[in-house]
């Protein structure tokens, strides 16, 4: 906590009551933040790996439809550039 909330490690004291408060605050403060990063860097994370993961099904898909219905590679190209767009 001390070293997300830059509060230190003992070499500066609080001395009041009230610095006490603010330093407890600073320090739940840092607690939430360094939460809601985490939680959003995952939320993000895992969101772009499901796209990933639906994009590499449809590519199967028309990859057996290429080859199976013999379409012409031109087409094929550009319904592979639309899909990943």
């Amino acid at each position: 906590m001390t070293s997300f909330t830059t509060v230190g490690y003992g070499d500066i004291s609080i001395n009041t009551k009230t610095e006490k408060v603010f330093c407890i605050f600073l320090m739940l403060l840092g607690v939430i933040g360094f939460t809601t990063g985490t939680s959003t860097m995952t939320n993000l994370l895992s969101t772009y790996d499901t796209q990933n993961q639906k994009l590499d099904g449809k590519m199967v898909i028309l990859n057996r439809i290429y080859k199976e219905f013999y379409l012409p590679l031109k087409l094929y190209e550009r319904v592979k550039k639309s899909m990943k767009y």
